[in-house]
């Protein structure tokens, strides 16, 4: 798992670095067919017979089609926030997963959880206030949190019916098709929200390569937390997501020359706690049950 946080946010870098240059979309295209390599090896090397077949279609699509939304929101929300700030954001994703279990997955939340995810929220609107365009940014990222919150879930829906391999395959194979359309859509000027996310700009030699990196990077990230989920239980292994905030700290500094600010350290912070209280209890509950 801490493998695979690494890797995370070193992919990340590179996704701030190119979104300058190139639409979200063209570099979200990139990134899963790239990734699809690492997928098909690893299935094909557990050479195990219905791999590529799968009995909840549906379930696949609505994984993939919420999991592509959040992946375009964590993306464009790379581009307008500082790293840091992008990952103490992205965290609340365990807090969404807290609100949308009750509906989705029919799972009971008490009170101490809610109130968890009401300081981690609150967290978040101090740390960044809707005063600026950054602020904008924060939303983006929020929005993007959330979907991805919504493709965890129906990840661990599918996890009952598919290996997870299969699961990853498909994931990164539709999701390279749902973005396909954006690659042809007029973006109008490079400043608009369409410009940013929509078209196609010519790619030179070092876009490929880091497009590969970050493919094959993000692919074997996947992995490694399927290894990690496999050989430890999630309530042991997910406080280990929270040490991407100590590596994306690190990068905005040596990168970008950009220190972390109190707001940032104190909210992030918070939400940290938060998503380590909301697991604490979890797990409190499955042993009295």
């Amino acid at each position: 798992m801490a493998l695979a946080i690494f890797l995370f946010n070193t992919v990340n870098i590179i996704v701030k670095d190119q979104a300058d240059a190139y639409p979200i979309g063209q570099i979200l295209f990139f990134r899963n067919l790239f990734g699809l390599v690492p997928a098909f090896i690893i299935m094909f090397l557990r050479r195990e017979k219905g791999l590529f077949k799968i009995h909840k279609p549906g379930l696949h699509l609505k994984r993939a089609l919420f999991g592509t939304i959040g992946l375009l929101g964590i993306f464009l929300s790379l581009k307008l926030l500082v790293l840091a700030e992008a990952a103490a954001i992205f965290f609340t994703t365990s807090l969404f997963m807290t609100v949308l279990s009750p509906l989705l997955l029919k799972e009971t939340v008490g009170l101490h959880r809610w109130i968890a995810v009401l300081i981690g929220f609150g967290a978040i609107l101090w740390m960044k206030p809707p005063t600026n365009l950054l602020q904008i940014g924060a939303a983006i990222a929020l929005a993007g949190s959330f979907f991805d919150a919504l493709n965890m879930i129906f990840s661990r829906k599918l996890s009952h019916y598919e290996q997870s391999s299969t699961i990853h395959f498909y994931f990164t194979l539709l999701s390279a098709a749902f973005v396909t359309p954006l690659l042809f859509v007029d973006p109008g000027l490079n400043e608009s929200w369409f410009g940013m996310v929509c078209g196609w700009k010519e790619m030179t030699w070092t876009f490929v390569a880091f497009m590969a990196v970050l493919g094959i990077g993000g692919s074997v990230a996947q992995f490694c937390i399927t290894q990690a989920n496999r050989h430890a239980q999630p309530s042991v292994i997910a406080p280990i997501i929270y040490t991407g905030i100590v590596w994306a700290i690190i990068f905005d500094f040596a990168i970008w020359g950009v220190a972390p600010t109190m707001k940032l350290m104190g909210g992030g912070g918070l939400v940290i706690i938060s998503g380590l209280y909301i697991i604490w209890r979890e797990r409190s509950v499955a042993r009295q049950s």
